[in-house]
Formats: structure tokens, C-alpha cells, sequence
């Protein structure tokens, strides 16, 4: 997959393909459904397939001060765009420059004229342009006019009727259903960051951990995970693991922290990229009366998750 980072980086290679347009936070079933839809249109034109999305989140640049959000950096994005069999990602600038763009502007001069879309498809709710003042209908009436191919999606809902929503997922994880976010994405819901040196605490108790920064992610519920986790450059070894999120109230934390236990591994990692899996939800957080009865908790978290994890192995080798 080619990912282009600016509007002056687009090449020839760019031009004439199908465009699906969306921010595509977590990659969930919806998103995943938008883009299945618009390859098959651009395998039916013989058309590569570009995927636009904007960087930062829109969200992010008109709300900077609000609580974190993402679902997926822009990298895990790629990546699964990749897996998707993603021609193009085009990583829009979200900047001020670009907010302002009149919504007739964004259609006729950027999607039609200088990327020259065959066909382009987003969500019913899309919405662009200064002062958000474009939708598709917008779309569907300029392109119009032109030949251009519009497609509409509508919302792709689950077994229950409820349409798949990066809100969903982000208040799933907020309430502790890590399977439930994971249901809505299709797999695990990941953080990927580097290893960084922690207080060592867990190491005079016989528990290192790995300490990564969560940055933008939204943060799920303050507690204990099972989790599995992958060295960057070892990709398809997972490693089992207890983690913890929140501020170690036992010992008074003043800084909220994100650390992982790796089972049955001794090697010093920092300055390591890894991806966590958030498998299950072990336990709420609390505060303990001692390092010794945390020792004890942690040893009882431990057991916890492995037998999720077990129990998870047994289930992926039945099926």
C-alpha cells in the first residue's frame, strides 16, 4: 500500500481511483464493510482503491483540550488499511487551512479535479467543509454533473440492530467489556508504544513490567488485564500477560500509567515497540493496605489471566 502524507505529495498514481472517505478510528466492522463495498466497485472499474482520512482527527484539532479518544494511532491505521487490501491511504493534513475549505471546494476542485475519483463512497453522516456545511447529497449532487459515481453508505448494524460506531467501542472500553469492543472491531483492541523506563516498583516485588505512554488512546477502564503482547520485530510471537492501567493507588501515584506483565520472560525490552492486546477485564482497581498485600493481589491478577488466556488458546485450537 502506498501512503501518501500530503496533498503536494500526490502523484499520477493517485489519480482516477475509488475514493472512500472517513476517519476510520478502531477499523470496526462498519469501516471494514465501507471498504469491502468500495473494492469491489474498484475491482469492477479497474480502479485502485484510496482511502482518505484525516490526520489529525478532526475531533482532535477543534477540540484539542478534550479527553483522549483514538482508537488507533496512524500507524496501526495503515496497517490495517494494508490488511485490507488498501491500494492508496491518503493521510489528509487536518489544519486549519483545510478546515476552511468551502465544502464545493473539497468535491469539485480536490475530489474531482485533482485526484480525478471514478466513484467515491462515505458514510450517511459525513460531513466537511467550513463549517461543516457539506453532506453527501452535496457530493452526490456535484459529482453528478460530472459522471462521477456516488455511494452512500448506510449504517452496518449487528445481530442486535445496533449500528457498529467508534462510540460504541469507546464506551465499551470505558465500562470494562473489553470482548464487547473487541466484538464491535473484530479483533482485539490494541496500544502500541515504546518501552519506557518506570519506577521499577514491580521489579522489587518480583513483577517487572513494561511501562508504555497512551498518548491519545481512549483510555479504557482503570484496572487489571489479561493481555497479549508483540515485540516489534518478532511479529507472530505473542506473549502472555497480566497488565495495569490507572494511578497505583497503593502507593499514592501521582501519574497515571499503563504496565505490562510479561509471563515466563526475562529480557530487557526498553525502547522496544510493542503491541498489547487487551483480551479481558481481570478486576477493578484499588487500593491496597501494603507492598505485600499488592505482591499477593498481583499474584492472584496473574493466575486470573492466564486462565483467561488458556481458555482463550483452548478455544482458538477447537476452532
Amino acid at each position: 500500500m502506498i501512503t501518501i502524507f500530503s496533498l503536494d505529495e500526490l502523484t499520477p498514481a493517485a489519480n482516477g481511483a475509488v475514493v472512500a472517505i472517513g476517519n476510520f478510528d478502531g477499523m470496526h466492522h462498519g469501516h471494514q464493510a465501507l471498504i469491502a463495498e468500495a473494492k469491489a466497485k474498484a475491482k469492477e472499474l479497474s480502479a485502485p482503491l484510496m482511502v482518505m482520512t484525516f490526520e489529525p482527527h478532526p475531533r482532535q484539532f477543534f477540540s484539542a483540550q478534550s479527553p483522549a479518544f483514538r482508537l488507533a494511532t496512524l500507524e496501526q491505521k495503515e496497517r490495517l488499511l494494508s490488511e485490507c487490501s488498501v491500494d492508496l491511504m491518503l493521510a489528509v493534513p487536518f489544519d486549519r487551512e483545510f478546515a476552511s475549505m468551502p465544502a464545493e471546494d473539497f468535491v469539485n476542485d480536490l475530489l474531482i479535479n485533482r485526484l480525478g475519483a471514478q466513484h467515491i463512497f462515505a458514510g450517511w453522516d459525513f460531513r466537511f467543509g467550513s463549517g461543516r456545511s457539506g453532506s453527501m447529497a452535496m457530493v452526490e449532487d456535484l459529482a453528478s454533473k460530472t459522471g462521477v459515481g456516488v455511494t452512500t453508505v448506510q449504517p452496518v448494524k449487528d445481530s442486535h440492530g445496533e449500528p457498529f460506531s467508534s462510540s460504541r467501542v469507546r464506551a465499551c472500553l470505558s465500562a470494562g467489556e473489553i470482548q464487547a469492543a473487541g466484538d464491535l472491531l473484530g479483533r482485539d483492541w490494541e496500544i502500541v508504544g515504546k518501552v519506557m523506563p518506570g519506577d521499577q516498583i514491580g521489579r522489587t516485588i518480583g513483577f517487572p513490567t513494561a511501562n508504555l505512554a497512551l498518548g491519545d488512546y481512549q483510555r479504557a477502564k482503570y484496572g487489571i488485564y489479561a493481555v497479549e503482547s508483540e515485540i516489534k520485530g518478532r511479529e507472530g510471537q505473542w506473549f502472555g500477560g497480566a497488565a495495569y492501567l490507572g494511578y497505583r493507588p497503593t502507593i499514592n501515584g501521582a501519574k497515571e500509567v499503563f504496565e505490562v506483565h510479561f509471563f515466563d520472560f526475562d529480557e530487557e525490552i526498553y525502547g522496544e515497540e510493542i503491541r498489547v492486546k487487551l483480551v479481558d477485564y481481570i478486576r477493578d482497581d484499588a487500593k491496597l493496605d501494603s507492598l505485600e498485600a499488592l505482591k499477593k493481589q498481583i499474584e492472584e491478577d496473574c493466575k486470573a489471566a492466564r486462565a483467561v488466556l488458556s481458555q482463550r488458546q483452548s478455544k482458538q485450537r477447537d476452532f
